[in-house]
């Protein structure tokens, strides 16, 4: 069995004293910080923040899966198939599901403006912003929130593709963001420069007894250019897939997989099937078997 060390993926470094409440977790920009106009302004830095506590408890053992691959892979609908399958089965261990955030956020956009146009919506510079800060820091939230509640987590992608995605779609803004002074900044870049310092921090951090299981799922691979004609998804054609793909394991081979300090073992990777109810159901016992194995191996130890 293949094991490569990790890094801590869950949570962030940041000073605990401003947090009264884990269900008040807010992102703030302190304004006293900013240089007066009449000081030579620097550009704005974009950076991990310094300060160092952790959040989650380090002492206990936590067993954290992560489905990890490109988008239409089947990753949500196998989570789904692995959370009715784990209940029905009334297994001895408690696990906490978390679905992805992107999806969620989209969701709640489609309810409240019919019809909604996902890339009409981001095409305004404000509400990009809005949207990545939202994800950060609802990501953060509820990954906090399982580790808090259960021994054992199943993530549908992690912060760290959040990441991947902002080396992607946010690109260009991180330039422009940098050329600017402090004082300069717009009241959303600003809160999305302390979401994106919460986020370092948090893949930064690490924890000695948090044990990690990442199953790949395969991307398709297209034989011929091909457009999608999805409002609603942030990848236009086929080529940005296998960009997602490349870039998510490259960022999890720096961030988790080549790290020497935690527990991290990688699966075989799930082979890429169109998605129906076999297949999925397919995919699912795969995963099952995947999981199953590692919680009792790492319970032995």
């Amino acid at each position: 069995m293949k094991k490569l060390i990790s890094i801590s993926i869950i949570f962030f470094a940041i000073n605990i004293n401003s947090l009264s409440c884990m269900n008040q977790l807010t992102l703030s920009f302190n304004e006293a910080s900013l240089p007066s106009r009449k000081e030579k302004k620097p550009p704005t830095k974009i950076n991990r923040l310094e300060s160092s506590s952790n959040i989650l408890p380090g002492d206990d053992d936590k067993y954290i899966i992560i489905l990890k691959g490109a988008p239409s892979t089947g990753k949500s609908k196998v989570l789904e198939a692995l959370k009715d399958s784990f209940e029905s089965k009334k297994v001895k261990y408690e696990i906490e599901y978390v679905k992805e955030t992107a999806t969620e956020i989209i969701k709640e956009l489609q309810k409240k403006d019919k019809p909604f146009n996902l890339k009409n919506f981001l095409s305004e510079r404000k509400n990009l912003y809005w949207f990545q800060t939202k994800i950060i820091k609802r990501q953060l939230k509820k990954e906090l929130e399982a580790i808090k509640k259960k021994k054992i987590i199943i993530l549908d992608r992690s912060l760290i593709d959040i990441k991947a995605y902002i080396s992607i779609y946010f690109k260009d803004e991180l330039k422009y963001i940098k050329t600017k002074q402090s004082t300069e900044l717009e009241d959303y870049e600003k809160k999305f420069i302390a979401a994106l310092n919460l986020l370092e921090n948090a893949i930064s951090q690490k924890h000695k007894n948090y044990h990690y299981l990442i199953i790949s799922f395969e991307s398709k691979k297209p034989t011929n250019f091909e457009e999608f004609n999805d409002s609603n998804r942030a990848e236009s054609n086929s080529e940005e897939i296998n960009r997602i793909s490349e870039l998510l394991n490259k960022k999890y081979s720096k961030y988790l997989e080549n790290d020497t300090e935690s527990d991290t073992e990688v699966s075989s990777e799930i082979p890429y099937i169109p998605n129906n109810k076999k297949t999925i159901t397919k995919k699912r016992i795969s995963v099952q078997k995947e999981v199953e194995r590692f919680i009792q191996n790492r319970n032995k130890n």
